[in-house]
């Protein structure tokens, strides 16, 4: 349940974003472990006059991460975590909301960022993918005046989910109108590339008769 409410305050835009659901999920349950520690040791600790702020620091990071990995996908750096760990040990007020929202979001921009391959490595073509989209009939015969006939649409496409999302982009967008009254429409938002490479779109606006668009991109896969 509380992982389902971490990953809802960061919004569904992640998903897009990173590739990998199961690292998603990793960076939650890490982000409840160490915000229970803090919460369960961090108070106690103050009490000690004779440790300092850096020694909970590291004693708190090495109880949870140790040499530095955990189990599964997701690797784990001590550094990355310290200035997240120290500022929750330095407040008075500790909120466990607070910790966990801020350590998951940490956690998932560090560690579930798309695959970056070794050095030398090189994205290769591996399949075009596409979207069909058909409008609406927003044709006006008569007594348009005052009408407002032009719609807006828009088109998204997504890196397919796969074992080897994490090492996939899309490159080379286009959208083109491929049937109907194409003469009564025009591109408004020019296709392009967002989310890292994991998401392509383009706008586009009709003023008649249904009409049928197509937009595409290259899937590129590092290698």
């Amino acid at each position: 349940m509380v992982r389902s409410i971490l990953l809802a305050i960061l919004g569904t835009t992640i998903l897009h974003s990173y590739a990998s659901a199961s690292c998603l999920d990793q960076a939650a349950t890490f982000a409840e472990r160490i915000c229970g520690e803090i919460s369960k040791n961090g108070s106690q600790s103050k009490l000690s006059s004779e440790l300092s702020l850096e020694a909970r620091v590291n004693s708190l990071l090495a109880r949870i991460i140790g040499s530095g990995s955990a189990d599964g996908s997701v690797s784990y750096d001590r550094d990355t975590y310290e200035g997240v760990v120290r500022e929750q040990l330095e407040t008075d007020r500790f909120k466990a909301r607070d910790c966990r929202t801020k350590m998951v979001d940490v956690a998932i921009k560090q560690e579930c960022r798309p695959y970056s391959g070794d050095k030398g490595s090189k994205y290769v073509k591996v399949d075009t993918v596409y979207t069909i989209k058909t409008t609406g009939n927003h044709h006006c015969s008569s007594n348009c005046r005052n009408e407002p006939t032009k719609t807006g649409y828009d088109a998204v496409i997504i890196v397919p989910p796969s074992p080897d999302s994490r090492k996939q982009r899309l490159a080379n967008p286009s959208i083109s109108c491929k049937d109907g009254a194409c003469p009564f429409s025009t591109v408004t938002g020019q296709p392009r590339i967002t989310d890292n490479g994991q998401t392509a779109r383009a706008e586009f606006s009709v003023w008649g008769h249904p009409t049928t668009w197509q937009l595409s991109a290259d899937l590129e896969e590092l290698r």
